[in-house]
Parts: C-alpha cells; sequence; structure tokens
C-alpha cells in the first residue's frame, strides 16, 4: 500500500509475482517515478512462505520500519519499507494467499434495465467526462510549469566543533623609518601618499577559473531597483508555494576557496544578484539540478548584476574536482569543509538555493530539486536583474 503518492489517498496495490524489482527505470517491474528512488533500486521477493527484501545499491537506501538495510532481509505484513523517500506498507496478500493470487470475481446478479438505472449511468459518464477534462487541464498546466523536480535530501547531523573565538585580524603598524647616516639629519619631508593598488590576480586564475568574474569589480547599482528586485522574488514564490522560508534576512558573510584556491568572498560581490546553491556529490537530486543550474549560468551570465555561485558541502572534498571535471560544469564551486556556512543559513536539505539583492538580503530561498532550465523560472529570475 502506497502511503505517501503524489496526490489523493493511499494507493493500495496488488503484487502479482513472486519477484519484482522496484526503480525508476521503465525496465522495472514496478517503477516509481521520483528523483529520490535510484533506476534499479530493491527486489522484493517470496520465499518458503516469507517475504524477503533486499536493495540494490541504491543512491538513498531501502529502509525496513526506518532502519536502513544493505542485504537481504525478511519482512512480514505490517512492515513499513521506503524506497529513497517514497513509503510503502507490506500489507495482507490477495484472496488466495500468497503473492500472485489474483482474487475471484464474485458472481453478480442480472438486472433489468430502467429508466433509473439510464438516468445513473448519463450521470456517470457525465462525470467521468467532466473529470478526465480537469485531470487533462491538470496535466497541461503541470507541463507548462514543471519546476519541482523532487524534495529535498536531508542533510547528516553537523559534526560537533570546539567553541573557537574569532579573532580579528589587526594590520600591524609601520615601523619608524630611521634617518640615513651622516653629520647632520635633514628633516624628511611629507611623504606623498600612494595610490590604492588594485588586486593582482594570476593570469592562469583570470583565464581558466570561473570565480574571476566573481572577483571583478561590481556593477554600480542603477537607481530604483527595488521593485524588479520584489517582483521577481514574488513571481518566484507564486510559481513555488513552499519557497521563501528565509525571505528578508541578511545573507551572512562567509570567504571560503574554490576548486583553485583561490579566496571568495561574499562581500566581494556587494552589488550584484546573486544566486546561491549548496549541493553535495552524493545528492541524487542535486545531480539530477546542477545540469539545469549549469543552463541558467551560460543564459545569464552575460549580465554584469548577476552572479551564480554554488557551495559544496562534501567531506571530505577531494571527489569535487574530478566531479566537477567530468561534468564539464563551468559555475563557481566554492568548498564549505566543515560546513560552518551551512550552519549559518540554516540549511537542512539539499539542493538548497537563495537568491540574495545587491543590499545583502535574501529575497528567496528553496529546498529542493529545481528544473532551472524552466523558461518561465527563467523568466522569474531575469525580473531580478
Amino acid at each position: 500500500m502506497v502511503i505517501n503518492p503524489r496526490a489523493g489517498e493511499p494507493l493500495e496495490l496488488h503484487v502479482l509475482k513472486t519477484t519484482i524489482s522496484i526503480g525508476n527505470a521503465e525496465d522495472n517491474d514496478f517503477v516509481v517515478r521520483q528523483a529520490t528512488v535510484s533506476q534499479h533500486h530493491a527486489m522484493l521477493a517470496q520465499k518458503d512462505g516469507h517475504f524477503e527484501l533486499s536493495d540494490l545499491s541504491s543512491t538513498n537506501g531501502t529502509f525496513v520500519n526506518g532502519r536502513r538495510i544493505d542485504r537481504s532481509t525478511l519482512v512480514k505484513i505490517g512492515d513499513e519499507l521506503w524506497f529513497g523517500g517514497t513509503r510503502f506498507v507490506l500489507a495482507n496478500p490477495a484472496i488466495g494467499g500468497g503473492v500472485g493470487a489474483v482474487p475471484e470475481p464474485r458472481p453478480t446478479r442480472r438486472k433489468t434495465f430502467s429508466s433509473r438505472a439510464a438516468l445513473e449511468l448519463a450521470l456517470l459518464a457525465l462525470a467521468i467526462g467532466f473529470g478526465s477534462a480537469q485531470y487533462l487541464a491538470y496535466l497541461m498546466y503541470h507541463e507548462q510549469n514543471r519546476l519541482i523536480l523532487a524534495e529535498a535530501v536531508p542533510l547528516p547531523p553537523p559534526p560537533v566543533h570546539p567553541p573557537a573565538a574569532r579573532v580579528q585580524p589587526v594590520a600591524p603598524s609601520p615601523a619608524p623609518v630611521a634617518p640615513p647616516p651622516g653629520p647632520i639629519a635633514k628633516r624628511a619631508e611629507p611623504a606623498a601618499i600612494p595610490p590604492r593598488p588594485r588586486p593582482a590576480m594570476s593570469r592562469a586564475a583570470s583565464v581558466s577559473s570561473p570565480t574571476a568574474e566573481l572577483a571583478s569589480i561590481p556593477a554600480p547599482k542603477p537607481p530604483d531597483r527595488g521593485n524588479d528586485e520584489l517582483a521577481g522574488a514574488v513571481s518566484l514564490i507564486r510559481m513555488l508555494p513552499r519557497s521563501g522560508a528565509h525571505t528578508g534576512e541578511s545573507a551572512s558573510e562567509f570567504q571560503l576557496t574554490d576548486l583553485g584556491g583561490m579566496p571568495v568572498s561574499l562581500s566581494a560581490m556587494r552589488g550584484k544578484v546573486i544566486l546561491l546553491t549548496f549541493w553535495a556529490t552524493w545528492c541524487g537530486v542535486c545531480r539530477g539540478e546542477l545540469p539545469k543550474l549549469e543552463n541558467l549560468y551560460q543564459n545569464l551570465k552575460g549580465h554584469g548584476d548577476f552572479a551564480v555561485v554554488t557551495i559544496n558541502l562534501d567531506q571530505p572534498s577531494e571527489s569535487v574536482p574530478p566531479f566537477v571535471r567530468k561534468n564539464d560544469y563551468r559555475f563557481p564551486v566554492l568548498l564549505d569543509a566543515d560546513n560552518r556556512v551551512k550552519t549559518d543559513y540554516d540549511v537542512n536539505g539539499i539542493p538548497a538555493n537563495f537568491i540574495i539583492d545587491r543590499a545583502g538580503k535574501i529575497i528567496w530561498s528553496f529546498e529542493g530539486g529545481i528544473d532551472w532550465s524552466d523558461p518561465t523560472l527563467q523568466q522569474a529570475v531575469e525580473k531580478l536583474l
């Protein structure tokens, strides 16, 4: 029995084979079309009058009564089964006993056709036609506005860090300049104040690192852009009703390093609209969202007042550079090795997305997979620019 279908009441399903495969690939006996379910997730079999459930090396795991299994496990009637984020309960088998039995049809009595039966049949046909039209309209609407891919993957509990006092760096005071040796010390003339040097950047970073454009001088804030940002945020919240939990909060300052070792800070991008995304290589929902995020980055990177920044949460992070190179992702990737930035932004599940305005305020947030290649969603983001 499906306990948490996408809509409606729980669904009762009859298993008609002694062994069934479960996953989101079309070649499975039982197809679960959710991003948290792997292509070949698990196997359920009946052997010698009992049921055995085995995990097929799934990404998000197979659970029996809240316990994750890694080998063949006996299950019984009433056990709660989780495949990724989909919940089932193993209920009583069909009449006749055992998996594969088909309930026998009940004998029916012949009834004479009457005017009342004709009226009921006409009402039933009308109801079916109206319901079908509503269902088709529902499908068309969601085909045009397919924005949410999956629920956010819960993060493991954060590691315990000993409290450490934050020490503000103090610039060393310049050493006094001694007068040149000689019999007579002349009075020193006041030195001219040299012009402030611009931060130097290596040639390799300016050519190959995507964070080079983040370190550039922020675009000057045009006058009276508050209405544009408000319109874009309202459009996003209307399309994704469960979003916007952190709207109005100040974005916490951070300084992290990118894959090339260059430091990147949030304050250096002040004056730009920033799309900030938290992700990890082990997150199946993240792997489904990142290609769409790359598409959005390529379409909007020409805007001088827009930046895409991603923060990776892998621990350790050695597998991140090969993963980024293999998929040819060009958006900036920063490493949050101790998950301190994740904690500052109150991220409980990934992927997690934040949009920060030019003044450093969070104007929109959402935890879950998003199809960033959707034209309607891209138009909402462009309203911010």
